[in-house]
């Protein structure tokens, strides 16, 4: 979280707001409608100092979406109460709330239904799990029915094994799940969110211009989404390649790198070309399964226009 900017409009406010500014390394001003703006593009956020009315006003022209919302807590000129008003969950404005309250021995105002009822954010927890978060209306759905009834049934792609927070519980069947968990391009008969759990360990050439064009297409034909990928890995002398970064960047994924004497240390389950040439038991498995950290493969090798590919689950996913 970026370090908040705090507004105030009174003189009672000033004081308080430059309290908070060295506990929360953030910077005091005083309250305009051009600072507010600023801040929304930033995304940075906010912590006001009076009357929820005047920065409700305020920032309703800048409202997007709670997924590009920066947080918003307001306290009044006391110090006695901090609501949490906007981006609670996934902004992080209720733990702000929590934290300013904690220093000024005041009573934090908490009112996301999850944290009323002592149930799990399941919008918090999924994006603390990787998940891609994209439909925000099947969100919505979930979080209403696990508020409603309790429990949510969750499947986990194979070999997808972690454990899940009591409200969740987990079943043997997709279409037993009100949410199926997964790394795959795939149908399936109720709501479905993908986790970045893929690490792709790949060898190429060193003229290769077309990496993510390539890889891309070839993981949507083995079933497995792009929009999965975690970390991609290569050899060290390949990472330099601008197709490698520009493909981590358009993943929106780790780029890794690792070096021959690393790769030596690791068996590769297939037959590697490596093997002859470079004197080392393969590029595209070694990497993945060290980028994986210990996860296992769920793509052995394959080669296709002058690139191997190989893809693991990261060992994070995969430990109960």
């Amino acid at each position: 979280m970026k370090p908040p900017l705090i507004l105030y409009v009174t003189r009672a406010g000033k004081a308080l707001a430059e309290k908070l500014a060295p506990f929360l390394q953030g910077e005091a001003s005083r309250y305009s409608a051009s600072e507010v703006e600023k801040a929304f593009c930033e995304r940075r956020p906010i912590v006001f100092i009076g009357a929820c009315g005047i920065i409700v006003r305020a920032i309703g022209p800048h409202l997007k979406h709670k997924s590009q919302d920066p947080p918003v807590v307001v306290t009044d000129e006391r110090g006695q109460f901090v609501i949490s008003l906007l981006a609670g969950h996934l902004g992080g404005a209720n733990e702000l709330a929590k934290k300013i309250a904690s220093f000024l021995g005041a009573t934090p105002v908490i009112t996301t239904a999850s944290d009323v009822q002592g149930t799990l954010a399941l919008d918090l927890w999924l994006q603390e799990k990787g998940a891609v978060l994209r439909d925000w209306g099947t969100l919505k759905r979930l979080q209403s029915k696990l508020l409603e009834e309790g429990s949510l049934a969750v499947f986990l792609e194979a070999p997808l094994d972690f454990p899940l927070p009591e409200p969740l519980k987990r079943v043997e069947m997709p279409s037993q799940a009100d949410l199926v968990l997964t790394y795959r391009n795939l149908s399936y008969p109720g709501p479905a969110f993908l986790l970045k759990a893929l690490c792709l360990g790949m060898g190429f050439h060193d003229g290769e211009r077309e990496l993510y064009k390539k890889v891309t297409q070839t993981l949507q034909r083995e079933g497995l989404s792009p929009a999965a990928v975690r970390c991609i890995a290569t050899l060290d002398k390949r990472a330099q390649n601008p197709a490698f970064s520009e493909m981590a960047r358009r993943l929106s994924a780790e780029a890794l790198s690792f070096e021959r004497e690393k790769l030596c240390q690791i068996s590769a389950p297939s037959p590697s070309y490596a093997q002859k040439v470079l004197q080392i038991p393969g590029v595209a498995e070694p990497c993945a399964l060290l980028a994986a950290e210990g996860g296992p493969l769920v793509l052995p090798k394959i080669s296709f226009q002058g690139v191997t590919l190989a893809a693991a689950i990261h060992a994070s996913f995969t430990f109960r």
